[in-house]
């Protein structure tokens, strides 16, 4: 018999010798270990079932989806509970401050989340990663839900939750560099790449949704008292249970395949987190730039601006709040769309396309919403913000695809968290003087959407600067 152990390595074949030896006739012993070894590896490489690409996809969508159902919820309580639960000593004002700042830790934290898990990713592995940051995100889930308020145990209640939401920040800043990570390498043959990675991304409209109707549903079956006594607390515990049900199924999940070939090769880098910041931190600069902008007409103009705009001009709260839930469920579709048009013509081209669309429509869009005609609302909203999930439907791809293997997970995590971090800059330096400069939103949305405009433009330009990864090789 022919001992085969070791010889692909003594061997150091390459796709070249491998056409070479598949046409050439075989003399030698030698040349026939050579061809099968080929046969073998060739194989090696292709045989990623789709069955396992969608288990480690839907793993891997949990989490991102548990990470918008605990922004949502965790930014509604803060406004609503956690001023009378956690800071009920102060000042009405001081105390909703203080509410919004423990709120804002996890934004904070992110990039350090990034940075720590991104590491571990590249030197342990993406399933391993991606089960810490899961139980990171439940473990702080959990906790808050149970926190004793400031009538219980005073102050510690305050320095508690800050201590639980900073650990929710750490599992949040590492979720999605992994997440992604472990899709692009299981899909790295797939001619849908793009589509696969969107689908991790949908999950933000869905864990958005998801977070809406538990808190208006349950805050609808109950007294308001109740409510904020006890009431709130049972939509932490399903958020903690959800990442219960994640755990199980991401460690059932096979570790990336292209991960283990640079293991075997012993390509692993020491400090991969430091090594990509050193030699890509331009690139990183502009993947968070343009994942900035997307950010914006989010979590600025869409949400919180939009709301006080209709609140101002004379619509409900309740049906803007429909309007905006229309518009994210819509955004479902439209990100797989965004992938399957990046995988079509391109990456760039597909992120240029959803950067456009909402600059374009900004202003028409807010305009509709000042006529008070319910339907040009519902109609401005879905026409302004679904049009953004286009970036989100590419943003993973692009994200992991401009990074090697060694250090894929830290340069994707560090990218798209840094996007947050600068988002949530932009808010504390330049929006929150502009808004405080005018009595109301009626006068001060234009500037708000200027600014918007010109992130927007920035992330635009910054599209023209990163390579086009539609159907690189993942190395």
């Amino acid at each position: 018999m022919v001992r085969l152990s070791g010889i692909k390595t003594r061997l150091a074949l390459n796709k070249w010798e491998c056409k070479w030896f598949s046409i050439i006739r075989v003399k030698s012993r030698r040349q026939f270990l050579r061809l099968l070894v080929c046969f073998l590896s060739q194989r090696e490489q292709t045989q990623v079932s789709v069955r396992e690409i969608a288990k480690v996809t839907f793993a891997s969508s949990l989490g991102t989806a548990l990470e918008n159902f605990d922004f949502f919820i965790a930014g509604l309580a803060a406004g609503l509970v956690w001023p009378t639960v956690f800071f009920s000593g102060l000042s009405t004002g001081a105390a909703l401050a203080l509410s919004l700042v423990a709120f804002a830790l996890t934004s904070i934290v992110r990039p350090v989340g990034a940075f720590l898990f991104g590491h571990f990713g590249d030197r342990m592995g993406r399933r391993t990663t991606l089960v810490w940051t899961l139980m990171c995100m439940g473990i702080g889930t959990f906790l808050i839900a149970i926190l004793p308020g400031n009538a219980v145990i005073g102050v510690w209640a305050a320095i508690l939750l800050s201590i639980f939401r900073i650990i929710q920040g750490l599992g949040m800043g590492g979720e999605l560099g992994s997440a992604v990570s472990i899709v692009s390498e299981f899909a790295a043959k797939s001619k849908y790449r793009s589509v696969w990675n969107s689908i991790v991304m949908s999950t933000t409209p869905i864990g958005l949704m998801m977070g809406g109707v538990a808190f208006s549903g349950v805050a609808a079956a109950m007294s308001k008292t109740d409510f904020v006594i006890w009431g709130w607390r049972l939509i932490f515990v399903a958020g903690a249970v959800t990442a219960v049900v994640g755990l199980a199924l991401r460690y059932k999940i096979s570790e990336s395949p292209l991960f283990l070939k640079v293991r075997e090769r012993k390509e692993l880098v020491k400090a991969p987190a430091v090594e990509v910041l050193k030699r890509q931190w331009f690139v990183i600069l502009l993947m968070a730039v343009i994942g900035a902008q997307g950010h914006a007409w989010g979590s600025i103009v869409q949400r919180p601006l939009s709301l006080s705009y209709l609140e101002a001009v004379g619509v409900g709260a309740s049906f803007a709040s429909y309007a905006i839930a229309l518009s994210a469920g819509l955004g479902i579709f439209v990100c797989i769309l965004g992938g399957y048009l990046g995988d079509v013509i391109g990456r760039r081209w597909t992120m240029r396309i959803g950067i456009a669309i909402p600059a374009i429509l900004a202003y028409p869009a807010f305009f509709m919403m000042g006529t008070r005609n319910l339907a040009l609302i519902m109609l401005a909203q879905v026409m302004f913000y679904s049009p953004t999930y286009i970036c989100y439907g590419n943003y993973a791809s692009c994200f992991s695809e401009q990074f090697e293997t060694k250090y894929r997970n830290s340069g994707a995590g560090l990218s798209y968290q840094l996007g947050t971090f600068i988002n949530a800059m932009v808010t504390v330096a330049i929006i929150a003087p502009v808004l405080n400069a005018f009595p109301g939103p009626l006068q001060s949305y234009p500037y708000i959407l200027g600014i918007a405009e010109v992130v927007a433009v920035i992330a635009f330009i910054s599209t023209f600067l990163i390579k086009e990864t539609k159907g690189a090789e993942l190395t």
